[in-house]
């Protein structure tokens, strides 16, 4: 199981393609999440199982070219909680 973590995109829209990746150098380096389109949200939607920093990565051309959203993502990428997080608070 993992945590669903929604992220809205400026202008984005069900075309749009989003990824957050792990950040180089920390314990999310190297993973590379894909974010699913919900229209009643309009957010993607990520399934987070490690917690740490992450970039937010967009495409608007559906998947062949990514930009990074340096807005959301800042100089170190953000920090978002996973299951990993949910399970050590749990009894």
């Amino acid at each position: 199981m993992a945590n669903p973590t929604k992220v809205r995109i400026a202008s984005s829209g069900s075309g749009y393609t989003a990824q957050l990746r792990g950040v180089a150098g920390t314990n999310t380096a190297g993973i590379v999440l894909q974010g699913t389109y919900q229209s009643g949200w309009d957010m993607h939607v990520f399934d987070v199982l490690v917690s740490g920093p992450y970039e937010l990565w967009f495409d608007p051309n559906g998947g062949s070219t990514y930009s990074k959203d340096s807005v959301w993502s800042g100089s170190t990428g953000k920090l978002v909680f996973g299951q990993d997080m949910i399970d050590s608070l749990q009894p």
